[in-house]
């Protein structure tokens, strides 16, 4: 997927876009894993089941989400065969050997990352995906439905679903806050609607981790939302970065309205192959005068 354009243009050079659909990826993720964490709870030899329904009612739905995904791609003059990774099928397309629930699933779980970063990369196409990914969560829960529902699973495959051991919740420690100024960082993982893991959270501005992708030469970047909280416009850019103690410099530079906010990606160089200890600073200045308004720093993905 090619990076971002839009935002990297200053947003008072575009034109404003007025969007009438909510957004809704953030549900169709989180639907994504919630399946996939209920179809774990029955397993063959470590592998999902084919189906987990007589009347494969899982495969039908999970498809048909693929299919809403589909038409939407198809929509914005995009290629399957690409947002697929070149790797599956579109439904249509699918031999009968296929047409199972890993590979639905996988299916699924590949046509929507890869439309995120299309998502990313053009606010054009918000409308259009969020509208998509809506009814994709109409699918995926009625996924759920037949997913959660034990009884009828084991007396179509004879399994009992495998108890996983409780994790207690340690209490986040006192170092994963930092405050700085006004600000406050947390690397916990707070969810504020559908924008993603708050990392930076104050009265004048929010960042949001929303996830990790790859481009085509295996660098890596950090997807990241910006909410706007200033009475102007802003620009944020990062400076001090580091990944397990390496100094780095990736590519973030993200101009967002007064008020609004705006996705773009922290994009780092192909020597650094996992995202680990990452610290860094963000720097806050107005769009119109370049004065620095306020710096704040994050300590996040912290592994021994």
């Amino acid at each position: 997927m090619g990076l971002f354009n839009i935002f990297n243009k200053k947003k008072s050079e575009v034109e404003k876009i007025e969007h009438k659909v909510p957004e809704h990826y953030g549900t169709t993720s989180e639907l994504l894993d919630e399946v996939e964490n209920l179809a774990l709870r029955y397993l063959i030899n470590d592998n999902m089941l084919d189906t987990y329904n007589k009347e494969k009612l899982d495969i039908k739905y999970i498809n048909e989400a693929r299919v809403e995904l589909e038409k939407a791609i198809k929509e914005l003059n995009k290629s399957l065969e690409e947002y697929y990774d070149n790797e599956y099928s579109a439904v249509g397309n699918t031999k009968e050997s296929n047409k199972n629930f890993p590979y639905s699933l996988e299916a699924l779980v590949a046509i929507f990352n890869n439309s995120l970063d299309l998502y990313s990369d053009d606010e054009n196409t918000w409308d259009t995906l969020n509208l998509a990914y809506n009814k994709c969560n109409h699918k995926l829960n009625k996924v759920k439905e037949v997913l959660s529902d034990n009884e009828a699973i084991q007396e179509f495959t004879g399994l009992k679903p495998i108890e996983k051991e409780e994790v207690k919740e340690e209490k986040v420690k006192e170092d994963n806050v930092k405050t700085k100024g006004e600000f406050e960082i947390v690397t916990e993982d707070l969810k504020d609607e559908d924008d993603g893991d708050l990392i930076v959270n104050n009265d004048k501005l929010n960042i949001y981790y929303v996830r990790i992708s790859r481009n085509e030469d295996e660098s890596i970047n950090l997807n990241l939302c910006v909410k706007n909280k200033f009475n102007k416009n802003i620009i944020v850019e990062s400076k001090d970065v580091s990944v397990n103690g390496i100094d780095t410099n990736p590519k973030f530079s993200i101009s967002v309205l007064a008020g609004e906010k705006s996705f773009d990606k922290m994009v780092f160089n192909t020597d650094i192959a996992e995202l680990v200890n990452l610290k860094c600073t963000f720097v806050i200045k107005d769009e119109n005068t370049n004065e620095v308004l306020e710096e704040c720093s994050i300590d996040i993905f912290k592994e021994d």
